[in-house]
């Protein structure tokens, strides 16, 4: 039989994500404004065993241009499991309404594209961020 589990992010600083098994638990942090997973800390290393990760999104346009919280958390996060060789295939979750026009969002250089968008109406694929 397999077995699946879910993961959450939580912050820590400096601008970095931890992962933390769901559990139902959160509690209140520091460093964002927002309830997070309670519980142990388990690390990058736990992102070779994940199949696919879904990234927060406020918005995301055609281009795969993504706008967050404005931490920058999840940009390092992707940064790193592409330095540590970990593919692992991920989405911005947003609304039908969130996925806007290319050209709609600016990007830094330090801004990681997604290849795709899930919306309540179905995955998106968008156009190749390399």
């Amino acid at each position: 039989m397999a077995t699946e589990s879910c993961f959450l992010s939580a912050s820590r600083p400096p601008a970095e994500l931890d992962l933390l098994e769901s559990r139902r638990r959160v509690c209140p942090q520091p460093l964002c404004p927002v309830l997070e997973p309670a519980g142990p800390r388990l690390g990058l290393g736990i992102m070779a065993s994940v199949a696919a990760l879904f990234v927060p999104a406020t918005a995301v346009d055609k281009d795969g241009n993504r706008i967050g919280q404005g931490g920058g958390y999840y940009d390092v996060l992707l940064d790193s499991l592409a330095g540590n060789g970990l593919e692992i295939p991920f989405a911005a979750i947003v609304f039908d309404s969130e996925l806007l026009p290319a050209g709609s969002i600016p990007a830094e250089d330090f801004d990681r594209r997604v290849p795709a968008a899930l919306t309540p109406s179905g995955l998106i694929r968008l156009p190749d961020p390399a």
